[in-house]
């Protein structure tokens, strides 16, 4: 077939390139080298012009956030995609339509005639034909050698030699074989294709799954088939012309005649000329023509065993995960140890020249090790397996990251309609307005006329931050409470997101029937604005004032947690909780994750965790969003969730993958609780999260004033900070506001208008008004048994021991066994410890989790329990805190020296509680119940570290309408505190009591007056009746009261003229002034126990200044003289750490003679030396011992 080209071969062309051609021997040349220069020049326009072109109107988003190595990367791929596409079709053309070529085909399959044409043969289209594959390598060996720190050297080499073997045709040379070898290229366009899904975020999706299954059948059919037979007819025809003698064969003679036509098949006509004078094949060539087939099918073998790999592990379902449903498609993040990386690097300017980033266990994956690994070796490995080089200094930054590109989610469908797209998103604009409203307007709130800085708030204060996050997983699961009928609520975790949720409360209704005057028009709306982080209105936290919370968040961490306490004993309950990415790097909500292992699907709700990755916290990106995506996906199926990832920021794809996601969510959730349910067996899911990537303070500017706003830790605070100084930012404010159409949204007078008002559930399925967020309203008293049955028998003051902690277990099981869906029992792994594990007779400890043989002899697991145990006081208080404040009650037991791990979570608790206070329609919840036990007195064989008793000191610091403090001294008195504590509701009530054995005190009747009161003189103790005392002996908690009944005995002993008063303390709080606690004495109540002209001892469990604090303001305060810990201790006696503390009986004598003067004479004198030689005594008994003596042990109260 004549050359088809349209152009004919220039002659100036020809005759440069025509000397150069003879000294190569390549003769043919001439005739196409305007053809190679045309075809270069197309490839050189397609990776120049069209494909950066069409790849900006296809994914415009995705390209343009790419790095500018990614970019060319990228236009390679175009480039090879057309050239392929065209080399194919030009093939396929030439072997069905130039006949001249057809007859040089041997008889069968294998016929060796007319191999002579098929070596030397030569048309016009073959010639073509190899003129556009030599230009493309060409084009191939510019780019290798131009980005070889891109492409690799590997890359360079294969560029040369095509170019060589392309050229070797123009002898010509084997030109029959250039389209069947060409022909190999079919498979390259679903290669191309396989890379553009992983760079596009369809990994593991239909589409390349597709793709797949052509790229494989093709690469087998066209170079493991085809390629391999077309080899061996190679092979045959070289041995056959390097075999054969040297004669001219007749069928090259000049063929060029006037008229000559495509296809004549004549010999004397047909299209092939004498280019050669001999029939001669060089034995090099035929020695790299061979070679290099070998090796291309050697490769092509290997590469397709690696093709099947990698194509196989881009379906494989995730290890763990229960997929439900037909719609489930699996994701499976590719082996970052086989599979090219998704991410580029790019050098930083001035770095250290390191291989940033490579561990220990990364030269171990690059099959090096630390000591004998150079960094160029690690960096050629490293090149090999990302599949071009690792620049100097790399920082890596992965597409998945940005949410500037094309959306992107685990789970792929369109289940919304354009019509529900578009109510949705004027429903997100309508919250994005009041948000915006909230944080920047007093007046004008529809925009009804031009904005003015009299508008604007004079002090603007609040965040954007995941406003607009938070309200769209809103709106989402919203549509699933309307399809499934679900009773849910929400809980916000990123810190100040209130706008986020209270705009959609406004717009639901709720907010209104909470508070009338901010009603549902432009006044209300205005109202609604202004209150906002305003003087006399609302927090920029879900506080307490707000409808449908009960989780502020003002302190991160607790989301979680207080999530799961919300939905244990609520079956139908599911808590979508929104997780903040900064929230999610504190310690609490790390741990808190491990939630699902206490969670029995049976009997329990569901908790839907949204982690928001928007990317930044105030001002540095967040952990979380910045590790590769296998990483993170990785991280959470470790703990035991399923993950599903929505990513972007076009509204209409991100509604889509929104809707599909959550839809998958509610679906699982229903199907394992149905499942649990039907069985009867409870069992530990995966359960399902949702990974939501946006934009911080998104639908913000992108940039103000050209620096980054939207998408940047910028946009964490009020986005356009100088409203009220430049009129430029107050026009912009304007502007942004009136993007979302207000008038379309509320119309005049400020309405919701009727099309998106059905978006909202119905009335009592709102999560703005779930009964739960006010726990209170659903509260029931618990069951209680009278606690007086459960008394310890006390004959005589001070003469019995037991074991304060279990009597009241025995109390307690009742407690837990009468109450079996509102009452549980927390702590962190120390409920056995502190002598309550008589409660596992009404209830064991709830355990969702794997099981062992051993755990039958005594474990005490199982999913039904009732105590709450995991090592981690954060989790456990945030359990606590959520069941009490969704309704029912509960008590947590802890060692006292570790509770102060959970001081700012008590904290945070007792200012919710003193808000709710103030608000009318905030129904009391039960109190907070905190056990402290295993107390300092009682750590001394722990030691040091065991040893604080400070939490009080923390608790004293809260409102006197929140908290309370007893310390009950015995068994009975810790029984009627409990009862107390029970029945009480809106307060922290800390209660300390050890677990030892101690000395009794009171009977019930006793106990119960004692505890009443709160503080007492006990008169069976002193013996100041109808006189005045010389000297108050005071006590407040178990052991101190023991080591001060101790010392007024000694006193009594050796100085019976004294009249001494014995006065208890239970409540702490009754020490101070009425007019500043509501406990407190008055100072007439006060005086008339303590006097305010004698010395008073007070033994004190805690640290001794907390007494003196609370009592700084008594009348007589410079003769109160506390002991109590002082840091002081090791690894000691009960006594010894008292001694060392001064806070034994010893000492509480001695300090009483002392500040009693010079009264006692020498009789004092010589009791005090007696004191002294006793406590010396019993120190060194310690020390020589290991234990205290008998007699100070055994002691008990000798009147």
């Amino acid at each position: 077939m004549l050359d088809p080209f349209p152009v004919p071969p220039p002659g100036a062309l020809t005759a440069f390139t025509g000397p150069l051609s003879s000294k190569l021997s390549l003769p043919t040349l001439p005739l196409h080298a305007h053809e190679v220069i045309f075809a270069l020049s197309f490839y050189v326009l397609v990776g120049k012009v069209f494909a950066p072109w069409i790849s900006r109107k296809v994914v415009p988003q995705r390209y343009n956030a790419l790095s500018s190595r990614t970019k060319i990367n990228w236009d390679v791929h175009v480039v090879s995609f057309v050239q392929s596409c065209v080399i194919c079709t030009m093939s396929l053309w030439v072997i069905f339509y130039d006949e001249e070529r057809q007859s040089w085909r041997g008889s069968g399959a294998f016929g060796i005639d007319n191999w002579e044409k098929r070596v030397w043969g030569y048309t016009g289209a073959t010639g073509l034909l190899q003129s556009f594959a030599l230009a493309y390598f060409l084009w191939d060996l510019c780019m290798c050698s131009r980005y070889v720190h891109i492409f690799g050297w590997g890359m360079l080499a294969h560029a040369v030699s095509a170019v060589t073997v392309f050229s070797f045709g123009f002898r010509p040379f084997l030109y029959f074989y250039a389209p069947v070898f060409l022909l190999y290229e079919l498979s390259s366009p679903f290669l191309n294709i396989h890379w553009f899904c992983d760079k596009l975020d369809l990994t593991g999706s239909v589409y390349q799954a597709v793709n797949g299954a052509l790229l494989t059948s093709t690469f087998f059919a066209c170079r493991l088939i085809w390629g391999s037979y077309s080899s061996v007819l190679v092979f045959r025809d070289i041995y056959k012309a390097t075999s054969s003698g040297y004669t001219t064969p007749q069928y090259l003679a000049d063929a060029v005649k006037d008229g000559m036509k495509a296809g004549d098949l004549s010999d004397t006509q047909a299209q092939t000329r004498a280019f050669m004078d001999v029939r001669y094949v060089p034995l090099w060539l035929a020695a790299i023509y061979l070679a290099s087939n070998v090796v291309l099918n050697i490769l092509n073998f290997w590469w397709f065993g690696k093709m099947v790999q990698t194509i196989r592990k881009r379906f494989d379902p995730p290890w763990g995960t229960k997929g439900i449903g037909p719609d489930v498609v699996h994701y499976q993040p590719p082996d970052p140890t086989f599979e090219k990386p998704k991410s580029v690097t790019t050098s930083v300017p001035g770095a250290p020249a390191t291989l940033t980033g490579l561990s220990e266990e990364g030269l171990e994956v690059l099959g090096l090790g630390r000591k004998d690994a150079s960094i160029k070796d690690a960096r050629r490995r490293a090149e090999e397996l990302m599949g071009g080089p690792v620049d100097s200094d790399p920082v890596v930054q992965r597409e998945e990251w940005s949410v500037y590109s094309k959306t992107r989610s685990t789970i792929t469908g369109e289940p919304l309609s354009k019509d529900e797209i578009e109510k949705l998103t004027k429903w997100f604009h309508a919250t994005l307005y009041l948000c915006l409203g909230m944080l920047y307007l007093k007046e004008n709130p529809l925009l009804q006329e031009p904005l003015k800085k009299e508008h604007i708030k004079p002090r603007l204060l609040g965040h954007w931050v995941s406003d607009a996050g938070q309200s769209f997983t809103y709106i989402h699961f919203n549509r699933m409470i309307k399809k499934y009928d679900l009773d849910a609520l929400v809980i916000s975790g990123p810190g100040h997101g209130a706008p986020g949720l209270i705009s959609n409360f406004y717009l639901e209704g709720v907010y209104s029937e909470f508070y009338p005057n901010i009603s549902e028009d432009k006044a209300g709306m205005q109202r609604f604005f202004k209150q906002f982080s305003f003087p006399g209105g609302i927090g920029s936290h879900m506080t307490p004032e707000t409808p449908g919370s009960l989780h502020e968040g003002g302190e991160l961490g607790y989301s979680i947690s207080h999530a799961f306490g919300a939905v244990y004993d609520h079956p139908k309950t599911i808590a979508v909780t929104i997780v903040g990415d900064g929230e999610s790097e504190t310690g609490p909500l790390a741990t808190s994750w491990h939630s699902n292992k206490f969670l029995n699907p049976i009997t329990d709700g569901a908790v839907l965790p949204v982690l928001h990755l928007n990317g930044y916290k105030i001002h540095n990106p967040t952990v979380l969003s910045r590790i590769p995506e296998e990483e993170l996906i990785a991280l959470f199926k470790g703990y035991g969730w399923t993950p599903y990832v929505v990513a972007g920021s076009d509204l209409e794809d991100m509604h889509q993958a929104m809707a599909a996601t959550m839809e998958q969510c509610v679906k699982e959730i229903l199907a394992y609780q149905k499942q649990a349910r039907e069985s009867g067996k409870a069992f530990r899911p995966s359960w399902p999260m949702i990974i939501l990537r946006s934009p911080k303070g998104w639908t913000a500017p992108r940039k103000v004033e050209g620096h980054y706003l939207e998408g940047f830790f910028r946009a964490h605070q009020i986005p356009l900070t100088k409203v009220l100084t430049d009129d430029a930012q107050l026009q912009q404010l304007e502007k942004w506001m009136h993007s979302y159409e207000p008038e379309k949204l509320f119309g005049k007078d400020g309405k919701l208008v009727p099309e998106l008002r059905e978006l909202a559930p119905a009335k009592g399925k709102r999560m703005s008004e779930n009964p739960i967020t006010n726990g209170g309203s659903i509260r029931q008293p618990l069951s209680l048994k009278k606690f007086q049955d459960f008394a310890l028998d006390v004959p005589k003051p001070g003469v019995t021991h037991g074991a304060s902690m279990e009597y009241f277990a025995t109390w307690l099981t009742h407690v837990v066994r009468d109450n079996p869906t509102s009452f549980r029992v927390f702590g962190p792994d120390e409920t056995q410890s502190n002598k309550l594990s008589k409660i596992y007779e009404a209830g064991k400890k709830v355990w969702v989790n794997g099981y062992l043989p051993e755990d039958e002899d005594g474990g005490n697991l199982d999913p039904k329990g009732r105590v709450m145990e995991m090592l981690s006081e954060h989790t456990v208080e945030g359990w606590l805190e959520g069941y009490i404040l969704s309704g029912r009650h509960g008590l947590l037991n802890s060692y006292e020296p570790f509770i102060h791990i959970i001081d700012s979570m008590v904290n945070q608790h007792a200012k919710w509680i003193e808000k709710s206070l103030e608000v009318s329609w905030r129904q009391r919840i039960a109190s907070l119940n905190i056990l402290l036990t295993s107390t300092v007195w009682r750590q001394d064989h722990n030691g040091f570290t065991h040893q604080d008793p400070g939490f009080l000191d923390v608790v004293v610091n809260k409102s006197p309408e929140v908290v309370r403090i007893y310390l009950p001294p015995d068994a009975n008195c810790l029984l009627s505190t409990m009862n107390h504590c029970f029945e009480s509701s809106n307060y922290v009530n800390v209660i300390v009591a050890d677990k030892q054995d101690h000395l009794q005190f009171l009977n019930m009747e006793d106990a119960v007056a004692h505890c009443t009161k709160g503080v007492g003189r006990w008169d069976w103790a002193s013996n100041d009746q109808g006189a005045e005392p010389d000297l108050v002996m005071a006590s407040c908690g178990d052991v101190m009261t023991q080591e001060s009944l101790a010392a007024t005995a000694l006193l009594r002993e050796h100085l019976p003229e004294l009249k001494i008063r014995v006065v208890n303390v239970v409540d702490l709080f009754k020490l101070m002034p009425n007019q500043y606690h509501p406990h407190g004495l008055t100072d007439t109540e006060y005086h008339a126990l303590f006097t305010d002209n004698k010395p008073v001892v007070f033994a004190f469990h805690s640290y001794p200044w907390l007494v003196h604090r609370l009592t700084y303001k008594r009348r007589g305060q410079h003769l109160m003289h506390v002991r109590g810990y002082k840091e002081k201790g090791n690894i000691d006696t009960p006594l010894e750490l008292a001694i060392r503390n001064e806070a034994d009986r010893f000492s509480l004598a001695i300090l009483a003679i002392d500040n009693l003067g010079d009264r006692l004479g020498n009789k004092g004198a010589a009791a005090r030396e007696h004191l002294l030689t006793r406590r010396l005594g019993c120190k060194n008994f310690a020390f020589e011992t290991g234990m205290d003596a008998e007699d100070q042990t055994n002691w008990t109260w000798p009147y």
